[in-house]
């Protein structure tokens, strides 16, 4: 069965031409930046670009790939002031949407498509967000289990749907859940990633920092689970307004006090600017502070990406750091175990959340390196499997192949 596309490959005749232009159009340095082929994250795909002919040079035929964009006209006078050459005129699909192809430069051929999803105001922004839940789901099912160290959040029933609360009901229904409600190796490293992040956050608190800083924080219960260890810290959840306000409903609705020092600050990653809404809300660069970025780094921008890790490099101590997740992404990794299954998933189940960030395999230390930063502490989908999914009670499990957890420090040293 097709499932979803995940990679487009063009070939190019001048390698760095070709690099040099789809920087410019796409806004983004490649991912993978290599003499043999050249890597962009394109949406929710990897744009692949090789040395050789392009095979559509002659084609008179409708593109085979689409890219949905948020500004067709926008972008469509873009490609044309960049180079590109008009392929076909616009059209209305028989879903309503404005689409036009493009050949560019180097004779590829492609079309881009007006993305309805976001023209309507469908995206993450104007509802809570859908994986936010999809997260709190498994860490549910994973709160059932008999072994209570894979399922540490006992809170996060409370935020599912009655749907999903009845699958919790019932053991094979949650087995079922397991094995095809997730792409292979996602429960898994929902897990894994729990219990990493569970530790981090601990340890932060434990080593006196004064501030932590939840960056994206969805439904993380934390605040709550440990309030017995926060002391005085305070503690900055950040995420859009929609998911904020349901979780404090919910939290009231089970008459679960959220901690005095625990303050909720609203905001768009993509738009807002992190210096100006954490001051805002009283931080302050001279504490030392724990940041926490769990399951967003890959819905960000790659200059979003940059702009968070700058802030923290340059305002806060020199003692403080962070501790995210990310894609890694490489040729062979793209062939691992779940990764497929997982892109198509995102796809078809998040279209108002696309996938759009990763670093290339094993350029973790160098990527953080460039940005002023130190890895204190790295683990792969297979280290992650080793240390942090295999129990007294045998639990194990493979994890979708490009995940990461790092956790690195890099304050400003004059702060």
């Amino acid at each position: 069965m097709i499932d979803h596309l995940n990679r487009i490959r063009f070939n190019v005749p001048d390698m760095d031409k070709a690099k040099k232009w789809y920087t410019a159009v796409l806004e983004q340095e490649p991912i993978v930046d290599h003499h043999l082929q050249v890597v962009f994250n394109a949406g929710n795909s990897w744009l692949t670009i090789r040395s050789g002919n392009p095979s559509q040079a002659n084609s008179s035929l409708s593109p085979a790939e689409y890219w949905l964009v948020d500004d067709i006209d926008g972008m469509f006078e873009k490609l044309l002031k960049s180079g590109a050459k008009v392929h076909s005129e616009f059209s209305v699909t028989p879903f309503g949407e404005k689409a036009v192809s493009v050949r560019d430069p180097f004779g590829n051929i492609f079309g881009i498509m007006e993305n309805k999803i976001y023209k309507e105001g469908r995206l993450v922004e104007s509802k809570p967000s859908r994986t936010a839940m999809g997260a709190a789901f498994f860490r549910a099912i994973a709160a059932i289990e008999e072994d209570k160290a894979i399922g540490p959040d006992y809170l996060a029933a409370l935020f599912l749907s009655k749907e999903m609360k009845i699958i919790l009901e019932y053991p094979e229904m949650r087995k079922w859940a397991k094995k095809y409600r997730a792409p292979s190796g996602l429960y898994e490293y929902m897990c894994a990633r729990t219990m990493s992040f569970d530790r981090y956050y601990n340890e932060a608190l434990k080593d006196g920092c004064t501030q932590i800083v939840i960056l994206g924080a969805g439904y993380d219960t934390r605040s709550c689970r440990f309030r017995d260890r926060t002391g005085k810290a305070r503690i900055f959840e950040l995420d859009i307004p929609t998911t904020q306000e349901r979780k404090k409903e919910v939290l009231s609705q089970a008459n679960i006090s959220v901690p005095d020092q625990v303050l909720f600050v609203p905001i768009n990653f993509n738009r807002d600017s992190l210096e100006d809404v954490l001051f805002n809300a009283g931080f302050d660069k001279n504490q030392k502070t724990f940041f926490l970025w769990e399951g967003v780094t890959y819905y960000l921008a790659p200059q979003t990406v940059d702009h968070t890790l700058k802030f923290v490099q340059s305002h806060s101590s020199k003692s403080s750091s962070i501790a995210f997740d990310y894609v890694a992404i490489s040729e062979s990794l793209l062939d691992g175990y779940g990764v497929k299954d997982l892109i198509g998933y995102m796809q078809s189940e998040n279209p108002g959340e696309p996938s759009r960030f990763a670093i290339e395999e094993c350029r973790i230390e160098s990527f953080l390196s460039e940005r002023g930063f130190q890895v204190l502490h790295h683990q792969t989908a297979k280290e992650l499997e080793q240390k942090m999914i295999k129990t007294d009670n045998g639990f194990s499990g493979k994890i979708t192949a490009f995940f990461c957890v790092v956790h690195a420090s890099g304050g400003c040293p004059f702060v």
